[in-house]
């Protein structure tokens, strides 16, 4: 079971699983999904072995998800919807896969509230200051509570710099009819995942178009007209998410998997 909870960790920052080849349909959704990217691409297996080199996942005893999410959106009146918030979460288990409680655990100071039985939350709004607040390129000091399977653990956790979609202004609109190049703030994570994902489908009938594909982190993709021609007109969110699964290791001998995830949207308009 260990092994499944370790890809399950790092799904949850992939959005979907696709081989990034131009065109390419995507089996397995109900709704309308192209993928987009460079031919042969990255694919997820390539970043699980990247980072997961060497790890048996029959040692991980717990895990730490630390998610960041800054959205500039317009909503279907066309008003700009901004938030800025931050949340972690904390598990562990097991080898017979049972949760374990354990004592006060802090982020930044701020304490982390059981969920329920084993997972624990700590969540904030960097526009209010209220709640957690992350570090961006810089330690944030995580210290748990000691465990029956692992004892307390006091360190650093290094969050690298916040996505920025640099290019682009929410509300932008975007010709299929030309090429569109999409530049983002390069940071030192390996990979990057860009998502196209229609805002709003014409009826509560109609599915959501989206696209997703995984890249090396370069700081720029470049959307070929004939991909954005597959996309109905209407609004569109573009995201980018840098993520980078890291382990602690603990004096017992478990290995904590940490998941950081960071994400930037914004709101364009693509037409003809």
């Amino acid at each position: 079971m260990k092994h499944y909870r370790f890809i399950l960790v790092l799904l949850s920052v992939s959005f979907m699983l696709n081989s990034c080849k131009d065109n390419e349909p995507i089996i397995g959704s109900n709704q309308p999904r192209y993928s987009f990217g460079p031919d042969n691409g990255l694919t997820y297996d390539d970043i699980i072995n990247y980072y997961s080199t060497g790890i048996d996942s029959n040692d991980i005893i717990g895990e730490i998800y630390i998610h960041n999410l800054n959205q500039s959106l317009l909503n279907d009146e066309m008003s700009l919807l901004q938030s800025h918030t931050n949340s972690a979460r904390i598990s562990f288990f097991g080898r017979n896969d049972s949760a374990y409680i354990f004592g006060n655990s802090f982020l930044n100071q701020q304490q982390f509230t059981e969920e329920y039985p084993g997972s624990y939350w700590a969540r904030g709004d960097e526009n209010s200051m209220q709640g957690l607040q992350l570090l961006f390129g810089a330690g944030n000091l995580f210290q748990l509570g000691a465990t029956a399977i692992s004892n307390p653990i006091d360190t650093v956790i290094y969050i690298f710099n916040a996505p920025d979609i640099i290019n682009i202004q929410t509300g932008d609109s975007i010709s299929k009819s030309n090429d569109f190049n999409v530049k983002w703030n390069s940071s030192s994570t390996r990979y990057v995942n860009i998502s196209l994902t229609q805002a709003y489908s014409d009826s509560s009938s109609s599915a959501i178009i989206s696209a997703s594909c995984f890249l090396d982190n370069n700081g720029n993709y470049v959307f070929p007209s004939s991909q954005l021609s597959a996309f109905p007109n209407g609004m569109y969110n573009i995201t980018i998410t840098y993520f980078i699964p890291y382990f602690l290791y603990d004096n017992l001998g478990g290995i904590v998997l940490v998941t950081l995830k960071s994400q930037n949207s914004k709101t364009i308009i693509i037409k003809d």
